[in-house]
């Protein structure tokens, strides 16, 4: 899942793991990403973790201006 984001560029700024509590052995990722969801190299990103996770969910997004 990790590869989603480097193969296109994106940097991971915080990445942490969590145990479901429904599914035993399973766990929930959080993850913060350098980019916006609209950004085309994060769409391509989020259609490659799609077939491979059960769940995803932006919580939030913004721009650092330079």
């Amino acid at each position: 899942a990790i590869n989603a984001f480097s193969d296109q560029g994106l940097n991971l700024e915080a990445l942490e793991a969590f145990p479901n509590k429904i599914e035993p052995f399973a766990y929930n990722f959080y993850v913060e990403v350098r980019g916006h969801p609209q950004d085309e190299a994060f769409q391509r990103a989020l259609e490659t973790l799609r077939p491979i996770t059960t769940f995803i969910n932006i919580i939030g997004a913004f721009y650092m201006q330079q």
